[in-house]
Formats: C-alpha cells, sequence, structure tokens
C-alpha cells in the first residue's frame, strides 16, 4: 500500500511538472524582472527586455571623467592636478543600476557577477576603441608635422621624445605631495651615461 502511494506521487509531480513545461512560457526566469522568458545572448542571466533597458553611455560629455550629463567637477581649478588622466564609466547610474550593483554588492547576489563584467568588458572595449582612433590621429598629425617640418631629425625619435615626456608628466603627478602633506624634497633621477657602441 505504501508502494502504491509512492507511485501515486511520483506520478502526480511528473504530471504536474510535464504540464508546467507546457503552459509555463519558453526560457528561464530573468534575473532582474524575475519573469520566465528567453535570456539575452549577450549579458548573461537576463531578458531581452531588461537588456534594452540598460542606460549606456553613448555621448560622452566630460573627456576626463566619462560622464554623459554635464561635469561641474573636472572644472574647477583644484582638479586639474588629478592622479589619473581617463575615466570611462560602463553605463548611467540610474535606479536601475544601483540595484543591480546594490545586489551584488550589499546582498550577496553573487548570480550579478557575469552580468556586471559583461557590462564593464564592453564598456571597456568601447574605451580601447576610441584611444586607439585618437593615438590614430595624433600619430597622423604627428607625421604630418613632421613631413612638413624642416627638421632633419627622424619621426621615430620625436616620437620617443613625446612618449619619454609624457610619462614623466604622469610621474610628476604621480609623485607629488598632496597639500595636506608636509613639503619633502624628492629626488630627481639621476641621468645615465650613455653606453658605446
Amino acid at each position: 500500500m505504501f508502494n502504491q502511494l509512492n507511485n501515486i506521487t511520483d506520478f502526480v509531480h511528473q504530471l504536474s511538472h510535464r504540464i508546467h513545461n507546457l503552459f509555463a512560457p519558453p526560457g528561464a526566469t530573468c534575473l532582474t524582472c524575475g519573469t520566465r522568458a528567453a535570456l539575452s545572448p549577450t549579458y548573461p542571466g537576463i531578458c531581452t527586455r531588461c537588456a534594452q533597458q540598460i542606460p549606456w553611455i553613448r555621448s560622452i560629455r566630460c573627456l576626463r571623467c566619462g560622464r554623459a550629463i554635464g561635469c561641474p567637477d573636472c572644472i574647477r581649478p583644484h582638479m586639474a592636478n588629478r592622479s589619473f588622466i581617463c575615466n570611462r564609466s560602463a553605463v548611467q547610474y540610474n535606479a536601475l543600476i544601483k540595484e543591480w550593483i546594490g545586489m551584488y554588492k550589499f546582498r550577496g547576489h553573487e548570480r550579478y557577477a557575469p552580468l556586471l563584467t559583461s557590462l564593464l568588458i564592453q564598456a571597456f572595449q568601447a574605451m580601447s576603441e576610441e584611444l586607439s582612433l585618437v593615438a590614430a590621429k595624433e600619430t597622423q598629425a604627428s607625421v604630418a608635422h613632421l613631413a612638413t617640418s624642416a627638421s632633419t631629425e627622424p619621426a621615430r625619435v620625436k616620437l620617443r621624445a613625446r612618449s619619454t615626456a609624457w610619462r614623466a608628466r604622469i610621474n610628476r603627478r604621480a609623485h607629488q605631495p598632496s597639500s595636506s602633506d608636509a613639503p619633502s624634497a624628492i629626488a630627481a633621477p639621476r641621468p645615465q651615461a650613455a653606453m658605446a657602441a
């Protein structure tokens, strides 16, 4: 009798599972909105409707901090000596993104990690493309300038000097004492003697 009751319970469970699969919408449960739908192939764990709501930054207004809105911070005089040169946000920080980050960071929902990672990767790729376009334009401008100048110095040496000057500028900014620190002397690097070939 007990064995028959187990068989009936198993049969009812299998039948209810089949009926659920028959009437339930196809797909999986969306991580963010909880609906059962086809998930986005690009953004792991969310449905296509939630993927369309991602507030991407399509037009950057501040080239330094990467905001899509007016930036009062970067135009302040004391902000000119920041330790970073360029920043790009993945998305605009609105209520949706605030909720997603809060779920991952403060509520322990680690299932959001692949989604947030994919957003950061896409933003990093966009920034890399942007910077490579800027570098290509600067290189073309340098080459055009060198071709028209009367200088006999090779272009490679000038580009290397520009790169060295840029690195020195970054190093100076990195080693500047903050205004709260007592002034201290920073030893300048000693020039190395040229090696004979």
